[in-house]
């Protein structure tokens, strides 16, 4: 099964959580290794789930492998930035993610035996360094290798088992108002600000395909 940025996501009984927000993209090999899922509609929280932490429901909906009594534990996710070696969260720059990461873990309740199993994977998952991964969200640029906006993304897609992306669409084109959907093996590039392609803008109708 294929998701993409949109999708609803409910927990392993079926208490819905929210819609796929983001994608945590690792940039050497392209493949989402996470989703920010955006939960509630009137407070919202961000939180993230590992892909592995996903699964396909009885009724070919998508799933976070966590129950609702357990919906509480389930990391935050937060801007964030880099710096050095230290990954550290939007709003205290100057804590490194070991203290930072570990109050917050604390704080959801991730002590041993009072969370579901699949939750120390999150924690821990949490607890890497985002040096390597990319934070891809609706609205970045879309661009080809010579740094020429080509429009912004709408929608990506992504394989649930092996985390591989499936397709880009984004509005470029006459305009911008064309919804143009690109295989993801023309991605060259993933990163936070923006998403390369090695194609041109002539070559975008040639290239693109149905986006359903």
């Amino acid at each position: 099964m294929n998701a993409e940025l949109g999708t609803p996501v409910s927990t392993s009984d079926g208490r819905g959580i929210g819609t796929i927000d983001a994608l945590i993209v690792e940039r050497t090999t392209r493949r989402v290794r996470a989703v920010v899922i955006r939960e509630g509609f009137l407070m919202h929280r961000r939180v993230r789930v590992p892909v592995t932490g996903l699964f396909v429901g009885a009724e070919e909906d998508l799933r976070c492998d966590i129950s609702a009594s357990h919906l509480a534990s389930l990391p935050p996710f937060r801007a964030r930035e880099v710096s050095g070696d230290l990954l550290t969260v939007q709003g205290s720059p100057s804590t490194p993610v070991s203290r930072s990461i570990t109050a917050t873990a604390e704080a959801a309740g991730w002590e041993e035996g009072r969370c579901d199993p699949r939750t120390e994977e999150m924690a821990g998952m949490v607890q890497q360094t985002d040096r390597e991964n990319a934070v891809v969200e609706p609205g970045a640029p879309v661009v080809d290798e010579d740094g020429s906006r080509l429009g912004r993304v709408e929608r990506i897609t992504f394989d649930l088992r092996t985390g591989e992306l499936g397709s880009v669409t984004f509005r470029g084109g006459f305009l911008g108002t064309a919804e143009l959907a690109i295989p993801a093996a023309h991605v060259v590039v993933v990163d936070d600000d923006r998403v390369m392609l090695d194609v041109t803008r002539d070559q975008i109708d040639r290239t693109s395909v149905s986006p359903y």
